[in-house]
């Protein structure tokens, strides 16, 4: 557990912050279309803020596992990502 959380906060420290950027970028969109929402009342607004709760949702889940996979194994992201990928085509 302590090799974990040393890995996880020296070396995996960039895979961690990637992750996390890639929620703020998906949060940061939300907000815009969101404001454009209260500008203007549209369908396609609408949609788009209902398609993008649906993405981060997805990707808040998929982030936790991604996580776990680097800081027990020490993988970069784009490898947790991978074998997460992988874990739950396989397993469900």
């Amino acid at each position: 557990l302590t090799d974990s959380l040393y890995r996880s906060m020296t070396y995996s420290f960039g895979s961690i912050c990637m992750g996390s950027l890639l929620v703020a970028v998906i949060e940061l969109a939300k907000s815009y279309v969101r404001s454009l929402a209260r500008r203007r009342t549209s369908i396609v607004a609408c949609i788009a803020q209902c398609l993008l709760v649906w993405i981060e949702r997805i990707a808040e889940y998929f982030n936790k596992w991604a996580f776990v996979y680097v800081g027990v194994y020490g993988y970069s992201y784009m490898e947790a990502g991978h074998n997460v990928f992988s874990l739950f085509r396989n397993r469900g």
